[in-house]
């Protein structure tokens, strides 16, 4: 027996170290591998005022661990967006995002993150819509990130069209709840408004003839975009003007926006030519996309419209040798014709489009119009995009808008964007898998009844960087936002509007008094946010020159403005320094714009219809589960002693523990 003491005194000992390990190892499994960033909330919210909204996500992201983690999310805005604000609070302080280049930004954000700060960075890699917010947050805590992005809201057959995904802003997992709220807030009255195409459910309420308010909560949170349309009541036939003045520089906004009763109640005819893709990449549901598209835009040409159609894959035809009348048994017979047509052979499209602009005549009175439907991948002829789209800007002279609807996932959207964009045109896509006669049903509607075309603005010698200056034309229902600078000392800008109508040329012309006050920030805001989109343009057209990329950096810097050549980046300030600190600015409301402050309060307060738990509530449960293992062990650890010492004590106890 004696010699078995040892042994079992060994093996009792082994099991409480084991026993202390494991609870080390349980308590360290706990805490060494960071319980999971939480997303706490999210609140949407905008406001729609002067064809301009501003939409900000607040979401509430909670670190339980006892160490900083980094979470990446996704923000998807419109394409017209274009990002202008972040914000992060957390311990009773809010620190404001500035822009700089993307290189600084990356190198701040991944010192910050070194060093367990919490930091955020936006950059917009891809383009377009689409950002990647990675948010590196302390350990222990909880912060109310905002993000923020405006946009031009856009008239189209008299109703402005706004919608947003409440699932834009996507985490590694679900937010526990969702509130959205939309202010629509008009100079005009407002007529009518339709919200029911939200895939979401919504409650909407009209305060006034003036505005609107629509919400939705949900727990948790809900998937689904809010779609809203609204009409104002007419404004004057020559527009109307906002002025902002900041001490330095004066910007004006122009809303140029006549009605076919205001032009007589008579539109312009149109010529349109379709350029059909019937190549061999076009197979399967691309052709049926094609022919689904063609059959809707060709059903709704009015009578008095002429058409005619060119075919093409390696070689090219013509449905008609000439322009026909788009009457109900024309428009009948090519939609039968298109029907029966098949995908094979090369991609010819410089031809195509050589052939299809041959066909208009120079017109003061009709409208030349081309769709162009193809996924665009030349492989026979001219094969280079670039030499087609300077030999198609060459050939152009009865100054044809050449609109391209691309189809399937593979399409060259560059290509394509470039060519409408040199041509006076847009781009629309079609992805695989989506109904073409719905998503293009809106899309034509927008081109279908032309009112003015040649359109040029001026402002008197007071004015400059006007932009757009000249607009192919104007369509019933829609609207051209002209924005602009001029010099401050100026009192009156001269607006002339220069156009061609159904019954000649016509000129709209007006003196327009400029407010001596400061105005609405906003306007200033439209102006860099135009600016910067045509500078992209741009560059899509002419290709990335250093001239440029540099006005864009410049101008995002100076407004705030995330692009594919700036980002946004923010560092929390620590209560004491630590080694190597991290150069931060100021903190300032560089990145807020506080245009609507009764909308956006960056407080952190209790008002307003949606409340939030305050950052410093962290939950309890992970410092309680520790405590539950230490107490564990500490009793594992006793009933082991008393166990030895029992048996050392049966033995003699001749032998100590």
């Amino acid at each position: 027996m004696e010699g078995k003491i040892p042994m079992m005194s060994g093996m009792v000992l082994v099991i409480m170290v084991l026993s202390v390990l494991g609870g080390l190892w349980i308590a360290d499994d706990a805490s060494g591998q960071s319980p999971s960033i939480i997303l706490e909330r999210l609140e949407m919210t905008s406001l729609i005022k002067e064809h301009y909204s501003v939409t900000e996500f607040l979401s509430i992201i909670s670190n339980p661990s006892s160490s900083s983690q980094e979470v990446v999310l996704s923000l998807n805005v419109p394409e017209n967006g274009m990002l202008s604000n972040i914000s992060l609070s957390m311990d009773g302080r809010t620190t404001y995002g500035h822009v700089t280049g993307k290189a600084a930004a990356s190198e701040t954000y991944d010192a910050a993150k070194e060093q367990g700060r919490s930091a955020v960075q936006v950059a917009n890699p891809g383009g377009k819509g689409s950002f990647k917010v990675s948010l590196n947050l302390g350990a222990g805590k909880q912060a109310s990130l905002r993000l923020r992005y405006e946009q031009v809201i856009v008239k189209v057959l008299g109703l402005y069209g706004y919608s947003v995904d409440c699932s834009s802003l996507k985490g590694p997992g679900n937010f526990n709840g969702l509130s959205a709220s939309i202010w629509v807030r008009c100079n005009a009255p407002i007529l009518e408004y339709d919200t029911t195409a939200s895939t979401i459910d919504i409650k909407s309420e009209r305060y006034d003839d003036r505005s609107i308010n629509i919400t939705h909560h949900s727990t948790p949170a809900s998937n689904g975009v809010i779609f809203l349309k609204f009409r104002e009541a007419a404004p004057p036939l020559n527009g109307t003007m906002l002025t902002y003045r900041n001490g330095r520089d004066a910007y004006f906004m122009h809303v140029f926006s006549p009605d076919l009763e205001g032009l007589g109640g008579s539109q312009l005819p149109k010529d349109i030519i379709f350029v059909l893709d019937h190549s061999g990449s076009m197979s399967g549901e691309k052709i049926s996309q094609m022919k689904e598209a063609f059959s809707e835009i060709v059903g709704q040409l009015y009578e008095q419209d002429m058409f005619n159609i060119v075919i093409f894959d390696d070689r090219v035809k013509t449905y008609r040798n000439e322009m026909i009348v788009a009457s109900l048994e024309n428009r009948k017979d090519a939609s039968d014709h298109i029907r029966n047509i098949y995908a094979d052979g090369s991609t010819n499209i410089n031809e195509a489009l050589i052939k299809a602009l041959d066909m208009f005549k120079e017109s003061s009175e009709r409208v030349p119009v081309g769709v162009f439907l193809t996924d665009g991948l030349p492989t026979a002829g001219v094969t280079s995009t670039a030499d087609i789209r300077k030999n198609i800007l060459n050939a152009n002279d009865a100054g044809v808008s050449i609109y391209a609807i691309g189809f399937g996932n593979d399409v060259d959207s560059n290509f394509l964007r470039a060519l409408s964009l040199e041509n006076e045109g847009f781009a629309t896509f079609i992805p695989t898998g989506k109904d073409a006669g719905s998503l293009l049903k809106g899309f034509y509607e927008g081109i279908s009844t032309p009112l003015l075309k040649d359109l040029r603005f001026s402002y008197g010698p007071g004015a400059s960087r006007v932009l757009p200056e000249t607009v192919p034309g104007l369509y019933d229902g829609s609207e051209v936002i002209v924005c602009g600078m001029f010099d401050p000392g100026v009192t009156t800008l001269h607006s002339l509007v220069k156009a061609r109508s159904s019954i000649g040329n016509v000129t709209f012309e007006s003196d327009i008094p400029v407010s001596t006050g400061s105005g609405t920030e906003l306007v200033a805001r439209l102006w860099a946010h135009r600016r910067i989109l045509s500078l992209l343009d741009s560059i899509t057209v002419v290709g990335e020159q250093k001239e440029l990329v540099d006005q864009i950096v410049e101008l995002g810097i100076r407004f705030t403005f995330s692009t594919p050549y700036t980002s946004f980046i923010l560092v929390v300030r620590a209560d004491e320094k630590i080694q190597n600190e991290i150069p931060v600015p100021e903190d300032k409301e560089q990145g807020d714009s506080r245009i609507f402050p009764q909308v956006f309060d960056d407080d952190d307060s209790d008002e307003g219809p949606i409340s939030f738990s305050k950052p410093d509530q962290m939950s309890s449960f992970p410092v309680l589960f520790l405590f539950m293992i230490f107490i564990i062990s500490i009793i594992a650890l006793i009933i082991a002693i008393a166990f030895v010492r029992g048996l050392l004590k049966r033995n003699g106890g001749n032998n100590k523990l």
